[in-house]
């Protein structure tokens, strides 16, 4: 993560994600991927449960900050 000061009010930061911490992201999303797919049975299974865990956004929804960062 990089770490920057707020142009417009310096006592805010900004923490932006780095190549690396995409990176990283990725080898998370491939674990569980994995853990999943061993986990249920079929593509309908999937969706429900990437729904469930996603807070009702679905598949091709992109993570939620607060997920990223938690």
């Amino acid at each position: 993560m990089r770490r920057a000061s707020d142009p417009g009010d310096a006592r805010r930061v900004g923490l932006h994600p780095t190549p690396k911490a995409a990176e990283n992201l990725g080898h998370l999303q491939g674990a569980w991927s994995r853990l999943l797919g061993e986990a249920v049975s079929g593509a309908a299974e999937v969706d429900a449960v990437i729904t469930a865990l996603s807070g009702g956004r679905g598949r091709d929804a992109p993570p939620h900050p607060r997920q990223l960062f938690a």
